[in-house]
């Protein structure tokens, strides 16, 4: 198909000071071929290759908020869209492409809002397997758990590697939000679920399932509301979160470690974000408050992240990552993705450059420790397009969702992707506050084509019980609308 994907190529020059050395980077901003309002579009990124998948659960193909994915592929340092992807079955507001994964010429994509499995509810989710040979994709299976139900959201969470694919559904399970998530094998090209994981301490409004990662065998997964159960009236962690490792042996699986933070403290949501590489597991905590005042002001949640390694079939906690020039609100944590010795970490609520602009974070490692290497930053006087609430990491290209983008209509939405050369690890990186911003391009590169309608949606938590705010991606009320700001300009 031919694609209207607007772009921008910029090389950029930014210091890094521990390395007395200029460093070239460049960026491009994508878009979808078929842009409008309340798309989304960068709600989900993942990366694998040349191949970069981007989900925009709120399009509209022919469906309200049907949903679709976009799959772009790299040629030097260009990125072409190479197809727009929808499940065969296809349903008002079901919201495919809330999550997205690739490895190779495999992506799966969740549908959290699926009505499959209702009697008398919704909601209960599923997630789509599609192919590539040559050019061509086509959709392999239609994946749902065996004892799926109303309002589970299978497909919120989605992550593969091979032939095993992981699906989440945060609110399933026999108690209220408790969470499960769903193992999948494929033989051939039939999938097959293989085991349904668990906590083994697991009880309502966990949301066990709300972040996974694999590696190998080695699958981790976020309960960001553990603690919750006891209805916060004792206990002093109330959502601090937590993190479950399971392995496989065998084909079996078994937890193998529950993973928290040695600062916990109420509502942090460790575990909102996870990430896995070997024997190191990264768990954010976006909602976590530093217990300090800051220019006259307590510094409310700006976020932290917990590196935790893994000593034969222990794990522990070997360091915490925090944003250079914290602020209240910035979320620091929200998505990560880890590739070797280097992590990318974003923050979606970051203010500099508007409120809820969104900032990203590159850090590597050197021995146990990790050191800030770079920071992205969203568009100058953008505010409300949360650039950084997904990241995902490849090699040395760095993807960066920005679903509130207003370049084609309100919440159309953006996917940013910077090709960086990330250092071999090295000690004596320059102190956070040096590091260097590499900009982004100017607001006025909209190409051709009309923008869509302005409306959005409503991205805040729907419980009364959670007390981290105003944060986009939790799905449970995105339907609503909301107004668009008054400056706004169909």
């Amino acid at each position: 198909m031919t694609a209207r994907t607007t772009v921008v190529i910029t090389t950029a020059l930014f210091l890094i000071l521990a390395f007395q050395s200029t460093v070239a980077a460049s960026e491009m901003k994508l878009h979808a071929s078929d842009p409008s309002g309340a798309d989304d579009f960068g709600n989900s990124v993942a990366i694998s290759g040349n191949t970069l998948v981007v989900g925009g659960p709120g399009n509209d193909v022919g469906l309200h908020q049907s949903g679709s994915i976009y799959v772009f592929v790299r040629s030097g340092i260009s990125w072409t869209q190479q197809v727009r992807l929808e499940p065969t079955d296809a349903g008002a507001e079901e919201w495919f492409g809330w999550s997205v994964a690739i490895d190779g010429d495999t992506i799966v994509a969740g549908k959290p809002n699926d009505d499959d499995a209702c009697t008398w509810g919704c909601d209960s989710g599923s997630a789509y397997v599609f192919v590539r040979s040559g050019a061509t994709w086509s959709q392999q299976a239609k994946l749902t758990a065996d004892d799926g139900g109303e309002w589970d959201y299978f497909g919120r969470t989605v992550v593969i590697q091979g032939d095993t694919i992981v699906v989440g559904a945060p609110q399933g399970g026999p108690l209220w939000h408790q969470g499960e998530a769903y193992v999948f094998l494929r033989s051939g090209t039939t999938w097959m679920q293989q085991a349904q994981l668990v906590a083994s301490d697991g009880s309502s409004w966990d949301e066990f399932g709300g972040a996974l990662a694999i590696d190998g065998e080695t699958i981790l997964v976020g309960a960001r509301l553990d603690g919750v159960a006891d209805g916060c009236l004792s206990d002093e962690t109330c959502g601090s979160g937590s993190a479950y490792v399971f392995v496989r042996s065998g084909g079996v699986w078994t937890e193998q470690a529950k993973l928290t933070a040695d600062d916990a403290s109420t509502w942090d949501h460790f575990g909102r974000s996870v990430a896995i590489s070997g024997d190191v597991a990264l768990v954010g905590a976006p909602c976590r408050s530093e217990i300090y005042f800051e220019c006259g002001s307590f510094n409310r949640r700006p976020g932290r992240v917990y590196a935790f390694a893994r000593t034969g079939s222990s794990w522990s906690q070997e360091f915490t990552f925090s944003a250079p020039a914290s602020a209240p609100m910035d979320y620091f944590g929200d998505s990560l993705s880890i590739l070797g010795d280097a992590v990318l970490i974003g923050a979606p609520g970051d203010d500099e450059r508007g409120s809820d602009s969104g900032a990203a974070y590159v850090f590597i490692r050197s021995g146990p420790t990790w050191e800030p290497y770079a920071r992205f930053a969203g568009t100058w006087g953008s505010g409300g397009v949360y650039f950084g609430v997904t990241v995902a990491l490849e090699h040395e290209s760095a993807v960066v969702g920005s679903p509130g983008d207003h370049d084609w209509g309100y919440d159309a939405g953006a996917a940013f992707v910077f090709e960086v050369d990330i250092p071999e690890p090295t000690s004596g990186v320059a102190a956070c506050s040096s590091c260097p911003v590499l900009p982004l391009p100017p607001e006025n590169h909209v190409g051709e084509g009309e923008s869509g309608p302005t409306h959005g949606l409503q991205h805040s938590y729907p419980d009364p019980l959670t007390a981290c705010m105003a944060r986009p991606r939790d799905i449970s009320d995105v339907k609503v609308p909301r107004t668009p700001p008054a400056h706004w300009v169909e």
